[in-house]
């Protein structure tokens, strides 16, 4: 929570909607991983219909993973079935932008982590 609200300046109870009182921890830790992810994916970089979701909601799982948080199911963005001609079909791109997202909220997190502890150790 304190490091969602440092990152984006505001409380994501209110800003995005979430209810957190139904919530066991594990599910607002993904809540909070999925609203990074929907923030670094842009629709516009995933413009087929159910893409941007599941992105989304792919990211956010990496980064559960990597977080050692028990993740929610895994999603696989619609253009998983699709097989072009080209050497990089537009499932790679999607693939490559879920794992630099999912990557990238885990350091972020961790980050925030470690400076809030240095901070409690130094007073």
């Amino acid at each position: 929570m304190n490091q969602y609200r440092d990152q984006y300046h505001e409380d994501p109870e209110r800003a995005g909607g979430f209810d957190f009182t139904q919530d066991a921890p594990d599910n607002a830790v993904r809540i909070l991983l999925y609203g990074h992810a929907w923030r670094r994916i842009t629709e516009e970089d995933a413009p087929l219909p159910g893409q941007h979701a599941a992105e989304v909601a792919s990211a956010a799982h990496v980064a559960a993973l990597i977080l050692n948080v028990a993740p929610g199911p895994a999603v696989m963005p619609p253009l998983a079935g699709i097989i072009t001609q080209d050497k990089k079909p537009p499932v790679h791109e999607s693939a490559v932008r879920v794992i630099e997202t999912g990557r990238a909220i885990a350091r972020a997190v961790t980050m925030a982590a470690e400076r809030r502890r240095e901070l409690a150790v130094t007073g």
